[in-house]
């Protein structure tokens, strides 16, 4: 079931019992669906850029917290981006402010309060989550930065070890980032011929009752885009 907040009418989790609680993962889902058609999420990203021409991402706007935003929310984000060809100048943004922190992520606080403290945690500028060659790579194919293509030589061989390890040693975990990589690298086709079953592993993450997500339509989406992808290549 997708459902979508009252603030920009962005996808949050369901049950709802208040809307900040449940738009942790609201950038991750908002990337995935526009990385695959949705004109409605592609036209409220800019929202996710808090403050506003910085570079930095939140997870959902209602939070106004920049400091947890993780490694699975950036990747989906950033290559649906390149789905709108004025977006490269957030991308962009996004790439320098990455390139400050040298390629860790903006996650230097924990998400959830401490059970015992009841705070949340510091975990320092190495606690961050780090970028490898292929996810630079990446930001680098997603902002058009053609002074630094020669950096490819290394990302794209990165990009296919990660590709074997999604797909041949660890297929039944979470795939959407190798999933928004490989579009951006255009490989989608040649991931969904490497792994065992694409399919069952898009509707395990988003559906009951393997998943406690229960958004099945977000797995379907994500199948069709898939699909219809495939076929333009072929």
């Amino acid at each position: 079931m997708i459902v979508r907040d009252t603030y920009i009418e962005a996808v949050i989790q369901q049950p709802v019992f208040d809307e900040k609680s449940a738009a942790g993962d609201s950038a991750r889902t908002t990337g995935m669906l526009a990385l695959f058609g949705s004109e409605l999420d592609q036209l409220i990203q800019l929202d996710f850029e808090e403050p506003s021409n910085s570079g930095l991402l939140t997870r959902h706007p209602i939070w106004y917290d920049d400091s947890c935003f993780t490694r699975d929310q950036l990747i989906p984000f950033v290559c649906s981006l390149t789905k709108r060809d004025y977006y490269k100048s957030f991308i962009r943004r996004i790439f320098w402010s990455h390139a400050k922190r040298l390629f860790f992520c903006q996650n230097y606080m924990t998400q959830f309060p401490d059970q015992k403290t009841g705070e949340r945690v510091n975990k320092g500028f190495f606690g961050r989550d780090p970028l490898s060659p292929s996810h630079i790579g990446m930001l680098i194919l997603a902002s058009k930065l053609y002074v630094f293509y020669p950096f490819l030589l290394l990302a794209i061989p990165w990009f296919y070890l990660d590709l074997f390890y999604f797909t041949k040693v660890a297929p039944r975990q979470e795939q959407n980032q190798i999933i928004a990589m490989s579009m951006v690298y255009g490989k989608i086709e040649l991931w969904t011929k490497w792994h065992p079953n694409w399919r069952q592993s898009i509707l395990d993450y988003w559906a009951a009752p393997f998943s406690w997500r229960d958004q099945i339509e977000v797995g379907q989406i994500i199948i069709e885009g898939i699909e219809k992808e495939i076929t333009k290549e072929q």
